[in-house]
């Protein structure tokens, strides 16, 4: 028989293992046996948990390594703290069975033979191996295993790869968002949120009209109009709904007795403010002081909105003095309307600039009503012309392009930097939901976000210099663009944020070219009333008009050529070619007109004897 090589006992049974391991022959003791099923149900749950956890631990790992490439910082992926916890996780409670069962199992073990006893604590003792059917004497146990020098290679190409596709990315973002950022710094150097909220007009309190018309919101009746009341069939007051008969009303025909008295009897109640409002008209310019929010789309835009109250109580105080013969006050009433617009002032939000539209169309509606009622002066005529031209001056589209521009990039930025979560911008969400630590990958993503949509926003930007018969097929080709990224496989999960902020340009054109065009027609119909006025008859065209009255005729924006005038059944027209550029004859369908269907903007005048008709008159 060979005589054993010396030491070979030590290298088959190391100090601790022999420290676990009974001697031969004796029976192992009660913390032995828990030991050695410990360490059996620990590598047994390795041997199946480990592969999972090194896979996911690599992917881990790579994506750590792509944040690191991409020059966004270090940060560790939770895949790979998840991997490590679940693989110590798994081992632990394989030990902890094991070491339950161990004592059960020797305890079993001393009934059965020696021989069978040895061979049982041999298993246990056994090392785990890959392929652990495969039996190898001690000689072999010494050669060097190949797999973990494999898997460690794979790993660190893999590594190395992700490592390498993060400079790429991180490389292509900076240059894409440089290029934004230039673009926009080029054209126009204050286009940040800061700068823009920072070079608005500053407005002397003396010369602020957004002051008075706070002051005259604060002065009226909570609900108005509008207010519900529980024994209505409408749900709203006798105020409100008569204020909406008199909006329903034909423009040439007066009020009826219970509409008039119903308001007259309000506004004699809200006198004060009627004549604070109606100062209004004084004021070229206001400016509301805007207090933003974190998440900057949830600011509360409270005065703004508010503009649109006292516009109707202006709407209902033209109606009021044009039905009682003083046409000359209704007229400047229709001008304090516009002065209530124009306290809204460069505000950079898009919805801000609708608010203005919208009272500005009460101003240009209520002064086709005065002109359908009698003969306003030529002096009064006259400043409500001048006014509306210079509101039809104002970029209201480019200034709430360039807000919105500011407002999305800003928005990204705060996100990326970790000053905003993005449940906030959800329905649920608040401003102040917790922000967590932005991961570098993720810093990336929104940095490729913000070069998107800033991108995309400097083209909408570029558009809205255009003149406004220009802007229609730009608008329509940029977002089927936007719908066409946002359609793709990749486009929501690239560019989520911009796909779903950027604003509905193509729809909001259209109503800030409308209010422009409405301004347009009214402020020539007042010129031809002014003319008919001084030579006895309308104008056969819009260039006949007396230079001295008109010197430089607006243009239609929607075609960019002259307003269309029509003499027809004792009415002046005087009306734009609309969306669809063709002539409707002064037509409009409200529910086509989107689609192609009529959609003339205009207004029109009245033969003096078909004015002030009676109440029970066909309407227009």
């Amino acid at each position: 028989m060979d005589t054993p090589e010396p030491g070979l006992e030590a290298y088959e049974a190391p100090r601790s293992e022999a420290a676990i391991e009974p001697p031969a022959g004796a029976a192992p003791s009660l913390w032995q046996s828990s030991l050695l099923g410990a360490r059996s149900g620990a590598r047994r749950v390795a041997l199946v948990i480990g592969p999972i956890s090194l896979l996911l631990g690599t992917a881990g790992l790579a994506w750590t390594a792509f944040g690191l490439g991409a020059g966004r910082g270090f940060g560790v992926h939770p895949l790979a703290a998840s991997a490590a916890g679940m693989l110590a996780v798994g081992e632990l409670y394989g030990a902890i069975l094991g070491g339950v069962l161990g004592p059960i199992v020797a305890r079993a073990r001393r009934k059965s033979t020696e021989s069978g006893r040895a061979s049982r604590l041999a298993f246990l003792s056994r090392p785990i191996r890959l392929l652990p059917w495969r039996r190898t004497d001690v000689t072999s146990r010494t050669r060097p295993r190949r797999w973990p020098w494999v898997a460690a290679a794979t790993i660190a190409a893999i590594l190395t790869i992700a490592f390498g596709v993060g400079v790429y990315a991180g490389r292509y973002v900076d240059r894409r968002l440089a290029q934004a950022i230039s673009a926009s710094d080029r054209d126009d150097p204050n286009w940040r949120l800061d700068d823009l909220m920072a070079a608005r007009e500053p407005v002397p309190d003396e010369e602020n009209s957004a002051i008075v018309v706070a002051e005259v919101v604060s002065m009226l009746p909570e609900g108005w109009p509008g207010a519900r009341a529980p024994g209505s069939p409408s749900g709203k007051d006798e105020v409100a709904e008569a204020a909406d008969r008199m909006a329903a009303a034909a423009a040439n025909t007066r009020l009826d007795d219970e509409t008039a008295a119903t308001l007259r009897g309000y506004l004699d109640a809200q006198a004060e403010a009627v004549g604070l409002a109606r100062s209004v008209a004084e004021f070229r310019r206001g400016r509301h002081e805007l207090e933003l929010t974190r998440d900057l789309v949830s600011t509360p835009l409270r005065e703004t909105q508010d503009c649109r109250l006292v516009a109707r109580l202006l709407g209902a105080d033209a109606a009021m003095r044009a039905h009682g013969g003083d046409l000359d006050g209704a007229m400047d009433s229709c001008r304090a309307m516009l002065g209530v617009a124009r306290s809204i002032g460069d505000e950079p939000m898009l919805i801000s600039q609708l608010g203005r539209i919208a009272a500005g169309v009460t101003a240009a509606d209520s002064a086709r009503r005065v002109l359908g009622q009698g003969e306003p002066s030529d002096q009064a005529l006259a400043r409500f012309q001048a006014a509306a031209l210079d509101e039809a001056s104002e970029p209201l589209f480019l200034r709430g392009m360039r807000g919105e521009r500011a407002i999305l990039d800003e928005v990204i930025r705060r996100i990326r930097d970790g000053e905003l979560a993005v449940s906030a911008l959800s329905d649920g969400g608040r401003p102040d939901d917790l922000v967590r630590p932005v991961s570098p990958w993720g810093r990336l993503w929104f940095d490729h976000q913000r070069a998107v949509g800033l991108g995309w926003m400097n083209e909408l930007v570029a558009i809205a210099h255009r003149p406004p018969f220009e802007r229609a097929p730009l608008l329509a080709a940029w977002e089927a663009e936007i719908r066409r990224v946002a359609r793709s496989r990749l486009g929501l999960l690239a560019a989520p944020l911009p796909a779903l902020m950027v604003p509905a340009a193509a729809t909001a054109d259209p109503s800030c070219v409308r209010y422009q065009a409405s301004l347009g027609a009214t402020a020539i119909l007042l010129a031809a009333e002014r003319h008919r006025r001084k030579m006895g008859d309308w104008p056969g065209s819009i260039d006949a008009i007396d230079r001295s009255i008109l010197p430089d005729p607006p243009v239609d924006p929607f075609s960019g050529k002259p307003f269309l005038l029509e003499r027809r059944d004792g009415q002046l027209l005087i009306h734009s070619a609309g969306p669809n550029l063709r002539d409707d004859r002064g037509a409009f369908d409200a529910r086509t007109w989107r689609k192609g269907g009529p959609d003339d903007v205009g207004t029109n005048a009245w033969d003096v004897s078909f004015r002030r008709q009676p109440p029970d008159s066909p309407r227009e």
